[in-house]
């Protein structure tokens, strides 16, 4: 199970994946899991205190944060499962499905869809911009 999250956090790349360790996929889902509960708050200028917290970091890498912008988009994906009700086996983060279930009742489908693009053309624009130091 650890080894498909790898996968999944290092978007296929075999040779990032073996250097994400168990340790990286919890932080990543820990900063995920912040990211996604700041979706929630009225206040922007509150938002976006957390999201500098968690991903503003100097100290972070590209891969570091491109993982955790995966596993944030990857548990809005668990969001919209249980918000429509769907089989709980295509869970990606079956593993911590009381953290999914906490997130759920936390944060409306509205919400997640819409954090789901953000974070879609946040990774683009990450990518795009690969190559500029």
């Amino acid at each position: 199970a650890d080894a498909r999250r790898a996968a999944a956090l290092a978007d296929g790349s075999a040779g990032a994946a073996l250097a994400l360790g168990s340790a990286d996929v919890a932080e990543a889902r820990a900063r995920a899991t912040r990211l996604l509960g700041a979706a929630t708050l009225r206040d922007v200028g509150a938002r976006l205190a957390v999201a500098k917290d968690v991903v503003g970091k100097p100290e972070l890498t590209r891969q570091e944060l491109a993982a955790v912008l995966r596993m944030a988009s990857s548990l809005t994906r668990d969001l919209a499962v249980v918000h429509a009700g769907a089989d709980r086996g295509g869970l990606a983060n079956g593993d911590a499905a009381d953290l999914v279930d906490r997130l759920a009742a936390a944060v409306p489908p509205d919400t997640a869809r819409r954090a789901f693009a953000t974070l879609d053309r946040g990774l683009a624009a990450l990518e795009r911009n690969a190559g500029i130091k």
